[in-house]
Parts: C-alpha cells; structure tokens; sequence
C-alpha cells in the first residue's frame, strides 16, 4: 500500500473511528515510515490547536456569575404551585448536564493524552531529555514543572526509560516520561489531577490503554497499546517509588 492510501486511514486512526485489525496496521506503518509520521503528527497539532481555539472563548466564571445575578434578581409577581415542579425538573437537567460535562470532559483528557502519545511516537525526537539514567531525568524537569516525583528503579525488570520531556495538557505543564517494554513505547504523564483527572482505567478505540492513579494530588497517567497487565505493573513500580 502506497504512503497515498495509507493517510486516508491516519486521521480515522488518530479518531479512534478505525476497526481494532486496521488499527494495528496502521500502528505499524507508522513505526516504519518518517513520512507518515510527520502526516501524524501535524494532523495531531492541528487538532489540538482547533481544540485550544474552542476553548478559548468559554466564558468566564464572573460572566456567569452575573449572569445568574441578573436572572435571580427579577421579582416574581405570582407563585405557583407547578413552580416547583418546574424547579425539580430543571435540577433534574442541570444535574444531568453536569454529569454529561463530567463524562466530555474525561473523554476530552484522554483524547488529549492519546494525541500527546500519538505525537512522541511520530516525532524523529521524541524526548528533550534522553538518558536511561533516572538520575539525570528526575533533576532536568526542576524548575520545567512545578512538581517534583521519584522515579523507579528499572534494573532486572523488562521495562526501561528513554527519557522524558515536558507535555501541555489542557494549557498545564506536565512532565512526560518515555519508556520501553519489549517493542512497545509507553508513556507516563505527570499532572495535577484536576487536569489529568483522577484513578481509573480505560481502553480508547485508538488500541490505546490508559491506567491511572493519584498521589498528593498528582496523577499519574500511564499510556500504550501494550496490554493493561503490563501498564498496571509500570504504573505500581511508579506508584511505589513515591512512597
């Protein structure tokens, strides 16, 4: 299959719209082919740039402050008794909005972690800060992140560090580690958890994993189209390394 052919199937693969067989297809054409690559990974910059454009223009927490202000301050003339039936049902709508929001904007981190992800495995340099040596890429993220971690001891398991890097998530600073298992990358970022959201695990349709868990108010996100099994060993190496 021609480089032609093969980016009509990239941005369906970065959307997760491709079926589970053309996913891995895709995944492995990107390992070999620099050209698809750089394809990936500016279709993944352009995405991310509409993304933060849409963001932009929300309005602003004392906007709709004065908004319900101005609502709340007109008298009522005449009380009814359906009003409260139609405050219920209002709450009930405004609770399953936010329920809804909740959910988006879970979906929408991910989806963000993903093209993140996405993005390293396409990029010639996909680390600023490229040693196997825990002690000098714990150091290089001080004063790049206003948050320091610990990080595992890799000898004599099968996982090894490549680097790391400094990632933005939803406008935040997060700190990026790159890692090996075997012929699959993994990374690891790490954020406040408000931004990264809290402990949970979940496939995308993209074949990509996500394992997490909270520390002091850090997630930490772990990512690859290696099996959960695997994530989840990193993640507890991780997450016993800042105790």
């Amino acid at each position: 299959m021609t480089c032609e052919l093969w980016r009509d199937q990239i941005e369906p693969y970065i959307d997760g719209e491709l079926a589970s067989s053309h996913d891995a297809e895709v995944a492995a054409h990107l390992r070999t082919c620099a050209e698809c690559n750089a394809f990936a990974a500016e279709a993944i910059h352009l995405k991310r740039a509409i993304a933060t454009a849409g963001r932009r223009y929300e309005p602003t927490p004392d906007f709709r402050r004065q908004i319900m202000d101005s609502i709340g301050a007109r008298p009522s003339r005449l009380r009814l008794p359906w009003l409260t039936f139609a405050f219920a049902a209002a709450l009930l709508v405004a609770v399953t909005l936010g329920v809804f929001a909740w959910r988006k904007h879970a979906a929408d981190t991910s989806r963000e972690i993903a093209d993140i992800h996405l993005n390293t495995l396409a990029s010639a340099n996909p680390v600023d800060v490229v040693s196997t040596d825990m002690h000098t890429v714990k150091p290089w993220f001080q004063g790049r992140v206003p948050f320091t971690f610990n990080l595992p001891e890799l000898a004599g398991s099968p996982y090894s560090l490549d680097g790391g890097r400094v990632a933005y998530v939803r406008g935040t600073p997060c700190a990026q580690l790159l890692f090996n298992y075997r012929l699959h990358r993994i990374s690891m970022l790490i954020g406040p958890a408000n931004v990264l959201g809290g402990s949970n695990e979940r496939s995308l349709p993209n074949g990509f994993h996500i394992v997490k868990f909270e520390k002091n108010g850090y997630s930490y996100v772990t990512i690859g189209d290696a099996g959960v099994d695997t994530l989840n060993e990193l993640s507890e190496k991780m997450q016993s390394a800042q105790n």
